[in-house]
């Protein structure tokens, strides 16, 4: 996922993911019941190209002080990275987080976090904006 570069809503994004981030780190260790699809973002360089892409990366452990995961979608612009492939990474490297909470019904309830996404809408007209929300239960505040 390509981002814009010096964006003040990408970077508003990734500091309250931050700010949060303790918040879902606690729920990653003890998942309440009828949640799930817990990812974080990564930013991946590659040094062959000097080119800078963004990644979900789910399947999340943690791994003594840092983490692991499996890399969730297909890169476009890097080479030096997979869909599949599990990575290493530390706190220090997480840009945004997310997870999907299924409410007591087990009915698709809303994604939680992904504040990228937010910032992203926000540049949409405003009927594909809440199409987006509609379909993943996303709520931007």
């Amino acid at each position: 996922m390509s981002l814009p570069r010096g964006d003040s809503a990408t970077e508003a994004a990734f500091a309250r993911a931050r700010a949060t981030l303790d918040d879902f780190l606690a729920l990653l260790d003890r998942p309440p019941p009828n949640t799930d699809v817990y990812a974080v973002m990564l930013r991946i360089v590659d040094p062959a190209n000097n080119k800078v892409e963004f990644f979900w990366v789910g399947d999340l452990n943690r791994d003594g002080d840092g983490f692991s995961g499996r890399i969730d979608n297909t890169p476009r612009s890097v080479t030096n990275v997979r869909q599949g492939q599990v990575v290493r990474f530390s706190r220090a490297e997480i840009y945004d987080w997310m997870y999907v909470d299924y409410g007591f019904t087990n009915v698709k309830r809303g994604m939680v976090g992904n504040f990228t996404l937010c910032a992203l809408l926000a540049r949409e007209k405003p009927q594909e904006a809440a199409a987006v929300k509609r379909e993943t239960g996303l709520v931007c505040d």
